[in-house]
């Protein structure tokens, strides 16, 4: 487990950072110590060693399928309960990996049920002692900017690849998250309202369209990309 959870944040957590690294290895520590776990927290293992296996093999094996197989019994079981930090963590890792691994339909699908539950947790909404809107309470704040921003990226692009609606979430106050050594999370979450431009019930002319790719070009991510068509071919 802890070589797979290596292959993960070597490959996937600098362009998809949203786990805390230490709380995931002191996970680890405990379920192998023989410690009780709730479902959700194994949903959360299988998750992050399936895209390690899915990094560290060039075909699927057996084991990687059983672990996408586990975490998704236990995440459809529990999609009409009360969404909490950890099961929306373990559906943003099942959307990542079909966006690498399945059909654009599965992944779109599975985009449009995690973006609910963010609704539905209040993770959308900054925290604030004025406002009546629901929030998820002991969240740390920026691991909730986070789940956010990516699970709106992977919706984004998921809808896009196939013209159908994303999920846009209402009364959004939820920050950016912040820039940290080595992580290129933010840079690409500052792509999305140009991926936004792209939506099929939007009607950019020319102009406007050749305006926002010379912004992205300008900003240089030669890094970004590359880590970027490693994820999404799934290669390592």
């Amino acid at each position: 487990m802890r070589q797979l959870a290596l292959a993960y944040f070597q490959k996937v957590d600098p362009t998809y950072g949203f786990i805390d690294r230490q709380d995931l290895e002191r996970r680890i520590e405990r379920r192998w110590a023989g410690s009780n776990a709730e479902p959700m927290q194994d949903a959360i293992l299988c998750g992050v060693a399936a895209l390690g296996c899915l990094f560290s093999h060039v075909q699927p094996t057996k084991v990687e399928l059983d672990l996408v197989e586990s975490a998704r019994l236990v995440l459809e079981h529990a999609v009409s309960d009360v969404p909490t930090t950890a099961s929306i963590t373990a559906w943003l890792l099942r959307v990542v990996y079909l966006r690498i691994s399945d059909t654009h339909h599965t992944a779109w699908m599975a985009s449009g049920i995690l973006m609910h539950m963010v609704e539905a947790a209040g993770l959308h909404h900054e925290p604030s002692s004025d406002t009546v809107l629901p929030s998820t309470p002991g969240v740390e704040l920026e691991l909730r900017r986070r789940l956010v921003a990516v699970s709106q990226h992977l919706n984004i692009w998921a809808s896009f690849d196939m013209g159908r609606s994303r999920v846009a979430l209402c009364n959004a106050t939820v920050a950016m998250p912040s820039r940290q050594p080595g992580d290129q999370t933010l840079e690409l979450m500052e792509l999305l309202p140009y991926s936004a431009e792209l939506d099929p019930q939007k009607s950019p002319n020319v102009a406007e369209l050749e305006a926002a790719l010379l912004e992205v070009i300008n900003r240089g991510s030669k890094l970004l990309t590359l880590s970027l068509m490693s994820v999404h071919r799934g290669t390592t």
